[in-house]
This record gives C-alpha cells, sequence and structure tokens, in this order.
C-alpha cells in the first residue's frame, strides 16, 4: 500500500526572512562602536566577519532569486515584510563605511555605495508601488510596525556613506548633493512613518505580543539620521550649498539627535 502522499516542507532557502541582513547591520556598528573606543584589533576582525556574513545572505538571497522566486516576489509586495529587504541597503551603507574608516581599499566602499544607492532604487520602488496598488488593503495595526523605518535607516546610510566615498569617486559636489538629497529624504519618511506608528499606538489596540523587536528602529532611525546630519556638516567645506544649508541641517541635526561634547563622532 502506497503511503498518503504529503505536502513537501518549505525549504529554509524558500523561508528565508529577507530582514537578515540587520546582521551585517549589527556587526558594522559595532566593529565602528569599537574604533572609535580605541580597542585594537577587534574592529578588523569583526569587519572581515562581516564581510563573510554578507557573502553568505547575498548566496542564500540569489538562489531564493532563482529557484524561489514567487516566495521572494510574495515578500517583497508583502506590506509587513517587503520593507525588511531594506536591511540589504542599509547592510551595505555600514559595510561600506567599515572599509572606509577602518582600511585603505576606499574603492571597495565607493563601489559599495553605487551598489547600495542602484539597490535602494529598485528595493523601494518595487515595495511602495507594490503596496500602493496591493488589494485588498490590510488594516494599519497589522501591516505598519517599526520596520517600515527601514526606509528612513536605508536611505540615510545612502547619506553617510556617501560623504565618506566623495572624495574617492571624483565629482565631489554631486556625491555630496546625493548625500544631501538622502538626508533629507530620510528625514521625511521618518517624519512621515512616525506618525503612522505613534497613531496605531495610542488610537488602536495593542497588546504585548505586538510590542516586537522591529520597535526599536524607533530609535535607530533617528540615530542613523543624526550621524548623517553630522557627516553632512562636517562635509560642508568641500561644497558651498552645504555651508549655506549648514544651519538647516545643524538645526535639524540637534533635534533627531543628541550632540556629545567635543562635537559629533564620526
Amino acid at each position: 500500500m502506497n503511503s498518503p502522499t504529503q505536502e513537501a516542507k518549505p525549504s529554509f532557502v524558500e523561508d528565508f526572512f529577507p530582514g537578515y541582513f540587520a546582521l551585517v547591520m549589527a556587526t558594522g556598528i559595532v566593529s565602528l562602536a569599537m574604533h572609535f573606543e580605541g580597542l585594537p584589533g577587534l574592529p578588523e576582525l569583526l569587519l572581515w566577519l562581516n564581510v563573510i556574513f554578507y557573502v553568505v545572505l547575498w548566496t542564500i538571497t540569489l538562489l531564493r532569486i532563482a529557484l524561489f522566486r514567487s516566495a521572494l516576489i510574495a515578500d517583497l509586495t508583502h506590506h509587513a515584510r517587503g520593507v525588511t529587504f531594506l536591511t540589504a541597503v542599509a547592510g551595505t551603507g555600514v559595510l561600506g563605511v567599515q572599509f572606509a574608516i577602518l582600511t585603505p581599499f576606499m574603492a571597495v566602499a565607493a563601489g559599495l555605495w553605487v551598489f547600495a544607492v542602484l539597490l535602494w532604487i529598485i528595493l523601494i520602488y518595487t515595495f511602495f508601488a507594490a503596496v500602493t496598488v496591493a488589494e485588498p488593503k490590510p488594516s494599519i495595526e497589522v501591516a505598519i510596525n517599526g520596520s517600515w523605518l527601514l526606509v528612513t535607516v536605508a536611505t540615510e546610510s545612502l547619506a553617510v556613506l556617501g560623504t565618506l566615498v566623495a572624495q574617492t569617486l571624483g565629482p565631489v559636489r554631486p556625491i555630496l548633493f546625493c548625500a544631501l538629497c538622502a538626508y533629507l529624504l530620510g528625514a521625511m519618511f521618518y517624519i512621515l512613518f512616525i506618525a503612522l506608528i505613534v497613531y496605531r499606538w495610542i488610537f488602536l489596540s495593542m497588546e504585548p505580543a505586538k510590542l516586537t523587536p522591529p520597535y526599536w528602529i524607533n530609535m535607530g532611525a533617528l540615530a542613523i539620521t543624526t550621524l548623517a546630519g553630522a557627516r553632512l556638516i562636517l562635509s560642508s567645506k568641500s561644497w558651498e550649498v552645504l555651508h549655506d544649508c549648514q544651519p538647516f541641517i545643524g538645526g535639524f541635526t540637534l533635534f533627531s539627535g543628541r550632540r556629545k561634547r567635543g562635537g559629533f563622532r564620526c
């Protein structure tokens, strides 16, 4: 007698969570923090460990594109999960900052910035277009959480890395212009989405189980916005427009974060 047919279980690659690039983000942040605290050896160790993480995560993602494209598209066009793809942009940006600050390989950092910009254009327009035309629309309490602020984090990561690689890429003013636009756009996204998140908290039912870890991005988005503003201020000598915008950038940076004694640590 033949045994009853069983449905095949989804594979690890098919169910791979697109937000796992947060591993690269977190490792890079810890590495840079150790560098600024003067710890020897560990920042560089975490950099090369991060390179391994980055390659492995992209390998899995490319396998998913090749073998389970429908599952990937379903995630990318999902209101709650689609935005987590932007961890790939932010992770690329953070890895680029590591190369720019911890190594002499500025060309690698510049290449990662170009790749992050292209990735941002593809992902953010695909996601927003998909959730705009999707029907039926989910309720706001189901669809939105702190993950939506990855839009800000990814956008501001372009500003941070852009200021570091502007000299390497040659035409400084266009790169700094892109960095300034990314900073302003990311700030606008933050104001928009944090308003929706606060509305969801205050006016819709909120159970303890719904307070998931992505809500920590509420603070992380502000932190990287502050860093991007500080980097633009430090780059104002390279472009007169940034110098003219410095009072606004400084004011908004003060609004979005806290200035450390002795200046911004970037």
